[in-house]
């Protein structure tokens, strides 16, 4: 399977009969390769979290702290300690591979909308991005979460908790001693407020 999908993004996407890519029964890799495909999908649901300073800096550490996955470029390459701290403390174990948390991680498998978009100097397939379109009036960039739906209240009560530990206990060392949450809303994808946590 990890073969196939490694093959299938050298090869610029394959061929347009797709047959040969569902062969695997894999659901999780199915679902990939349709966000690919598609070039910009529809994303039903965004999770918005602001804070005071520049999420550049240290906005894979936040995602691999609360959520406990990063995409396939930077899992297992960025980040270990969060990783890790993520895994340790909710699951007791250490943090499974991408390919592993892809077909068995429910949040990665059912819930994070990937897209193929543009980091930095590449593209990559990615669930988080920093949107600069979403600035707020004062200066603050928006780290936003695709969802495919909101997570469930079992997820739910792992992962928000986590998003405001992570600036309450200064999780990055790196971080300022003035870097504060600002708020953490979900929006569907008519930017309508669902909740806001």
């Amino acid at each position: 399977m990890v073969y196939k999908y490694h093959q299938f993004i050298r090869e610029e996407l394959g061929p347009e009969d797709s047959s040969y890519w569902y062969d695997d029964q894999n659901p999780a890799l199915a679902k990939r390769i349709r966000n690919i495909r598609r070039g910009k999908p529809i994303i039903p649901y965004t999770l918005e979290i602001e804070c005071n300073s520049y999420w550049g800096n240290f906005e894979r550490e936040f995602v691999a702290y609360s959520i406990g996955v990063l995409d396939d470029v930077q899992h297992g390459r960025h980040s270990e300690e969060e990783l890790e701290m993520f895994w340790q403390e909710v699951f007791k174990t250490t943090p499974p591979t991408f390919e592993e948390a892809l077909v068995h991680y429910a949040p990665l498998r059912d819930y994070l909308l990937e897209t193929f978009q543009d980091v930095d100097d590449w593209s990559q397939l990615t669930f988080y991005r920093i949107d600069w379109n979403a600035m707020h009036k004062e200066g603050r960039e928006v780290l936003c979460i695709q969802l495919a739906k909101p997570f469930g209240k079992y997820w739910e009560d792992i992962i928000i908790p986590r998003m405001k530990d992570f600036f309450t206990k200064k999780i990055y060392e790196w971080m300022r001693d003035d870097t504060e949450l600002i708020s953490i809303k979900l929006y569907n994808r008519a930017g309508n407020l669902i909740k806001e946590y």
